[in-house]
This record gives C-alpha cells, structure tokens and sequence, in this order.
C-alpha cells in the first residue's frame, strides 16, 4: 500500500483510500509488482484484499504535490491538492471532477453536501 501514507478512510463499498505525502509522491522506492512507487499516485484506492483498485493519474488526473483535507462521504473522496488547491471529488465510478477555489492551504477537511 505504500509508504509514507498521510492518511487513510474506508468507503462504505470498504474501498481503502491511501494519500501519501510529498516525500512518498516524488521520493519512494518502487513496489516490485508495479516497478514505480505507488505512493507516486498521490491518492490510490485498495480493496479488501490489499489490491489496487483506482489510482490517480498524476497526468490526466489531478496533480498531488501534496494531500490535504481529506474527506469521504460514503461512495466519494473530496481533498484539496498542493499546489492549486482545487476542490476535487472522485466519485464512484472514479471520474475525477475538479473545482477551482480560493483557498491557497488547507488542514481541515471540506465540508460537503449536494454538490453536483
């Protein structure tokens, strides 16, 4: 699952979500099975049985210096990313969806409730 995990929360589907500080994000050694740190994800998803299930693209995804705010709300995770800060949600099909915001740090986590 990583090393250097930031902070971990369970789903109500019992999906593990995994965030990892900045040293696991650019400094980790590499899972044997992936051949690349998984930490470099920034956010992954494991079932149950420790498998990767989702992860972040770091490309096409959100870009995760660095995780704060953390916050799942049954099927969903909601987090701020450094270093643009955007109110990113993944939802239960793993679509990540992105909202620019005015906050520049954060250490607490969102507060959501029916956003769409």
């Amino acid at each position: 699952m990583g090393d250097r995990i930031l902070d971990v929360q369970v789903d109500r589907q019992g999906l593990f979500w995994m965030s990892y500080f900045d040293q696991g994000v650019y400094g980790d050694m590499p899972d044997p099975r992936l051949g690349y740190p998984v930490s470099s994800h920034g956010l992954t998803g494991f079932d149950a049985d420790g498998s990767l299930v989702w992860f972040n693209d770091q490309v096409t995804g959100a870009v995760i210096n660095d995780f704060y705010a953390p916050n799942e709300t049954g099927s969903e995770c909601w987090f701020y990313a450094c270093t643009d800060f955007d109110l990113t949600r993944i939802d239960e099909t793993g679509e990540v969806t992105s909202w620019p915001t005015l906050v520049r740090g954060a250490m607490r986590s969102p507060s959501v409730e029916n956003v769409s």
